[in-house]
């Protein structure tokens, strides 16, 4: 550290009640004292470049200021309260004064002035007075909040029944005790304030250790002995004690130095300071059997609340609520540093308006993670640790309305990349915009600034220097890494219509309902949380999928809403709204009619021959039939309606039966007949999408729990079709769908091709396919991740792994599964490490003992269902006419019960495919009683052009799953870690680096410190950077093993040393041969031997051992054995021994 911003710091560390090794810690990144000098000079009115008396110089003017203090009280009738409210001061001068006299221990007439407000309100208001009002609520804003806390301590000396909030307050701690400079005045107060700080003067200590030896001061207040009553102190009596005692070291008459006094003594500072510290005691007495009664809340970038300290409990509450004991730190000097000269006020504004996102106003407004200061369910009312929801969702309509100004393509983007998956490349978009803020007011460094957008990554432009701050930016960020899914999704809805796709933001108000308006105290950063609607600038053909008959699973009513127009009950679709890839909408009523460019499409459609069709500029080809002149119908089960300028718009309907939307579908074959009948499949009842088999020699999938669906197919293929197939299956991930059908068209297998065979052999051109279920793209995911908050459910992880991998959904059967606890005091982390995202899924499933079931009919166009537990369904009759009960010994002598049904054809039941379907499994074939059984393999084959099955099903009372292990053993692994909390249990809260972590304060578990030997532990810091050590096969037993704070700098050690090294660079190393103590750079050091004692520092040194004394300086000399005394300075030498005194 430079010596010419040693000054700022001791004022700023010193005035806190802080430890001068703090000097030593917080380092300076940057030559600014204009900075550092800036904000004391802005804050404290002092200039720190100036001398103590040209300082002094005009102080005394500026402190006999006519002072001021707004206040107000209110009441609140329904809780029987009585509020009393100091707002901060405006005047500039007076608050930069007082903030001085503050910081120098020296309560001004402004505290009596709210004192006297006090006393105003309790005396005069009736309902108080006579106790129909009992509570007493004390608020204060910035330097209101000094008043607040002031007079808060007198209401607990008189027994009163208050609470006292404040709101980046100004801390009083330093009025709790008496300094010395208390019984010179303002002018000679705070000059001995001011030379103890900066010129380690003693002055103010001597005086105060004289004072108590006098006993003026006893049990750290003035004693009855110098009192006229309990306010009131005998002035004279004071007057004449300080005399006596600055006597002592003056060098004029007595009479002088009287008068002196005289004229420095004001009675009224001590008074107050006295009547404060008398009830601050009986405060302290309270509170030993009661909840704490004031309450600090601060933001952490205010320099204001966070510089002198407060009495009280205190609270970042834009840092998760987080208990703060006051003062400066490395983040902060490194942020004053940092910024330019226009930007520190913003670190001074008490800026109340900020609180306001924080404050509970209504049951689950500031999501489901809110705690309030006890880490409790907030109430009503409460202060939380949370923005809210209304707030982040008007900050997000902020960012975008903002992004979309510069550049309109960003919405289209956004809508492409949340209809592919979950909304996470939108968050990304807003936690850059926060980040690039963050950068902005220097909380972080432009090395630090990391994009996760690619937009943003291809557009560097869209955010500039000059762009818009948000105060709260990093509260909200981390907040954000922290939020559950379903409420993410909530901060931003898109609307699809006929009309055109809108991305609604903010919030949509009642009748009546008034804006709100967010940090309106500064134009610039303002925002509102009314409704706005950004539609997309759309020009490309509209490519749009909703569900058939066939497809559609389970219709969700109110997630009904794309494309529906709720006035006419239709659905309505327009060209050229498109985005350039399919929209699809899963949840569509098939009872309501579709309009197409305002024409509703309902009706009954003929069949056309292949060569009259019009479909514009497709191909036509043999798997297509076609119908009226917009309908091309494709495997018999997906209607596409072609629509617009050339046709080159389209609906489709997957999974089309004939009646569904009204629309239906008369084949030239089928004139006359009920135009209802679902079409049928050709020969074999199998179909495979781009591939057609004369002769199909095998079939076979094999679908199993924990397993992915696994298909081989072998058959004989048209010459003519050789090169198609061949050019497909080159190209990556080629994908295979197998459909069956009787009455109705069904999915078999939808996957991807992973290996195949194309040969030709005897005129005959033969090809194999082995396929793999869409489940594949799991095992392709390595991700090293580690879940370390406890509390932590399922759904949570499942949650999150479904941010990474948007084409999933995974779920559970029963959603009280998911909610169980997976991160627990039993199992404190979940470690993700060297495990693909299917075996983690499999791995951490299985210890549900519940079924893990893939679903093998979706594409990756769609959601691939991935469900914990068996279906709800109702059982359905398995039909069987064989089977048999059988039992197996697993690999660690588990049991398994179990049943098995071969060769059983599709035919006796009702095409029953899936895993975890429940069915009722006929005993015998006599009677009627069946078990309820539930599947959990199936083999499904063709044989003779029917579709078997070979089940193996297990009844639930039976389900004993193995664990799956863990393929990459953990044991003796080491991950780096940052320190974030330390706790006095010896433990500590760590956020990893090598892993991805979501580390919340308030949920994080508590890692063990290592013991390094026999009741000796490692001893790390905040910030430092750590090895967290798996000491066992699995995540129970870990520890924080060993510390790499510092890697430049570099430690010789033996094994058989035992050392204790700081970041300050000071050490003590223990082993057979010695104890040492040393500075930094061994400038000064004590060693112990078993016969000698080293001391040196810096060019002195003093040595003890059994044969002598010696001490050496840099000019002389000393020496003491049995034989002789011997002094050295330069060349002369004095010896004493036997003979005499000797001068050499």
């Amino acid at each position: 550290m430079k010596s010419s911003n040693l000054q700022e710091l001791k004022f700023l560390i010193r005035i806190a009640q802080l430890s001068d090794s703090l000097l030593r810690k917080i380092k300076i990144v940057k030559e600014n004292k204009e900075n550092l000098n800036a904000i004391v000079k802005d804050f404290f009115w002092i200039d720190l470049a100036n001398d103590i008396e040209t300082i002094l110089e005009n102080l005394v003017s500026k402190i006999n200021q006519e002072k001021k203090i707004i206040s107000k009280s209110e009441k609140n009738s329904k809780d029987k309260e009585l509020k009393l409210y100091y707002e901060d001061i405006e005047d500039v001068d007076i608050k930069q004064i007082t903030n001085l006299c503050i910081a120098a221990g020296l309560p001004t007439e402004s505290f009596e002035l709210a004192e006297e407000c006090y006393y105003k309100v309790v005396e005069e208001d009736e309902d108080y007075a006579n106790g129909k009002y009992k509570a007493l609520n004390f608020i204060g804003d910035g330097l209101g909040g000094a008043f607040a806390q002031y007079t808060a301590m007198l209401s607990a000396g008189n027994g009163d029944n208050y609470q006292c909030i404040t709101r980046n307050s100004i801390g009083i701690k330093n009025f709790t005790e008496f300094k010395g400079n208390e019984f010179l005045g303002y002018s000679l107060g705070i000059k001995l304030f001011l030379q103890n700080i900066l010129k380690e003067d003693n002055s103010m200590n001597y005086l105060l250790t004289k004072l108590k030896k006098k006993g003026v001061i006893k049990g750290g207040n003035i004693s009855y002995s110098y009192r006229e009553s309990i306010e009131n102190v005998n002035a004279e009596k004071l007057k004449y004690i300080l005399t006596e005692i600055l006597f002592t070291n003056y060098s004029g008459e007595k009479k002088d130095l009287r008068k002196k006094v005289e004229v420095a003594f004001d009675p009224k500072i001590v008074e107050r300071k006295m009547r404060f510290i008398d009830n601050y005691k009986i405060y302290q007495e309270r509170i030993k059997s009661e909840k704490q009664r004031v309450i600090n809340y601060i933001i952490s970038s205010n320099f204001g609340s966070r510089v002198l300290r407060h009495i009280g409990s205190s609270y970042l509450v834009d840092q998760n609520l987080e208990s703060f004991s006051g003062g400066i730190d490395q983040e902060l000097i490194k942020q004053i540093e940092s910024l330019e000269e226009d930007q520190l006020d913003a670190l001074l504004e008490a800026r109340v308006d900020l609180f306001e996102p924080y404050m509970l106003l209504a049951e689950g407004a500031n999501a489901s993670s809110a705690k309030n200061r006890f880490r409790k369910k907030p109430n009503i009312g409460n202060m939380t640790n949370n923005l809210s929801l209304d707030y982040l969702r008007s900050l997000v309509k902020d960012i975008i309305i903002d992004l979309n100004a510069k550049d309109k393509e960003i919405i289209k983007e956004v809508f492409r990349l949340s209809r592919r998956g979950t909304g996470k490349e939108f968050l990304s978009i807003i936690k850059d915009r926060l980040r690039h803020s963050m950068y902005l007011q220097k909380k972080i460094s432009k090395e630090e600034l990391d994009y996760e957008c690619n937009f943003l990554q291809e557009n560097p432009d869209l955010l500039t220097d000059k762009a818009k701050v948000y105060r709260l930016d990093q509260a909200a960020l981390n907040q954000l890494q922290r939020m559950k899914y379903t409420e993410l999704k909530d901060l931003w809805k898109w609307e699809l219509t006929g009309g055109g796709i809108f991305l609604k933001l903010g919030k949509k108000l009642e009748d009546g309902e008034e804006a709100k308006e967010y940090h309106s105290s500064n134009p610039a950063e303002k925002f509102s949380n009314e409704e706005e609607r950004l539609k997309i600038d759309l020009q490309e053909p509209s490519i749009n999928r909703i569900y058939g008959s066939l497809k559609q699973k389970k219709y969700l009513e109110p997630k009904d809403t794309d494309y529906l127009n709720q006035d006419n009950d239709i659905y309505e679709f327009a060209a050229n709204q498109g985005v350039g890839f399919e929209i699809l909408s899963e949840h569509s009523s098939l009872n309501r009619n579709i309009k197409v460019d305002n024409q509703d499409i309902s009706g009954s459609y003929k069949q056309k021959k292949r060569e009259e069709a019009d479909i514009g500029s497709r191909n036509k080809t043999l798997r297509d039939k076609y119908f009226g002149d917009n309908i091309i119908l494709r495997d018999d089960y997906k209607l596409i309606y072609i629509y617009g300028s050339n046709k080159e718009n389209e609906l489709i309907i997957d999974g089309f039966k004939n009646g569904d939307y009204g629309i239906n579908l008369v084949e030239q074959s089928k004139e006359g007949q009920d135009s209802k009948v679902p079409l049928t499949y050709t020969s074999y009842k199998i179909k495979f999408d781009n591939f057609e088999f004369i002769a199909l020699d095998r079939l076979e999938i094999k679908k199993s729990i924990y397993d992915h669906t696994r298909v081989s197919v072998a058959g004989l293929i048209n010459e003519d079709d050789f090169s198609a197939y061949e050019n497909y299956l080159a190209q990556e991930d080629p994908k295979l769908v197998i459909s069956y059908g009787n009455d109705d068209s069904k999915i078999l297998f939808k996957g991807i091709i992973e290996d195949y065979s194309i040969a030709y052999e005897n005129h005959d051109y033969y090809l194999e396919l082995e396929a793999l279920s869409y489940s594949i793209l799991l095992e392709r995911r390595r991700i090293n991740r580690i879940y370390q908050n406890l509390g932590t459910t399922y759904n949570q992880i499942f949650a999150k792994l479904m941010d990474q991998n948007s084409e999933f959904n995974l779920a559970f059967a029963e959603d009280s599964v998911g909610n169980t606890e997976l991160v627990s005091s039993d199992y404190p982390v979940v470690l993700q490490y060297k495990e693909n995202e299917w075996g983690f899924i499999k791995r951490i499933s299985s210890y549900l003992n519940q079924l893990l079931i893939v679903d093998d009919t979706k594409d990756s166009s769609e959601k691939i269902n991935i469900q914990v537990g068996a279906h709800n369904l109702p059982a359905k009759n398995l039909n069987n006419i064989k089977g048999s009960k059988k039992k197996k010994v697993g690999k660690r002598f588990n049991e398994f019960n179990y049943y098995k049904v071969d060769h059983h054809g599709h035919f006796r039941s009702e095409c029953i495919f899936d895993l975890g379907r429940k069915v009722k499994y006929k005993v015998n074939n006599q009677e009627d009683n069946t078990l309820e059984l539930t599947i959990i393999k199936n083999r499904i084959y063709v044989e003779e052009g029917i579709l078997y099955s070979d089940l193996t099903l297990v009844a639930p009372k039976d389900l004993n799953l193995e664990k799956e292990l863990r393929k990459t053993p953990i044991k003796g692994r080491s991950f780096r870690a940052e320190v974030k909390k330390l706790n006095n249990k010896h433990k500590a809260q760590v956020l990893f680096r090598d892993l991805e972590d979501e580390y919340d304060q308030a949920a994080s578990f508590w890692i063990p410190i290592d013991k390094p030997y026999t009741n000796a532990y490692f001893s790390p810091e905040v910030g430092d950077i750590v090895d967290i050590t798996f000491k066992a096969k699995n995540e129970k037993h870990l520890t924080l093993k060993s510390s790499s704070i510092d890697k430049e700098q570099e430690v010789e050690w033996e094994a058989s040393d035992k050392l204790l090294y700081t970041p300050g660079g000071y050490q003590m190393k223990v082993n057979n041969q010695k104890i040492l103590l040393a500075a930094k750079d061994n400038k000064s050091a004590l060693e112990v031997k078993e016969e000698l004692i080293n001391l040196v520092s810096s060019k002195q040194q003093l040595k003890l051992s059994k044969e002598e004394i010696s001490a050496q300086g840099e000019k002389g000399e000393f020496g003491l054995d049995d034989q002789r005394t011997l002094f050295k300075f330069g060349s002369k030498n004095l010896m004493i021994d036997d003979s005499g005194i000797n001068i050499l």
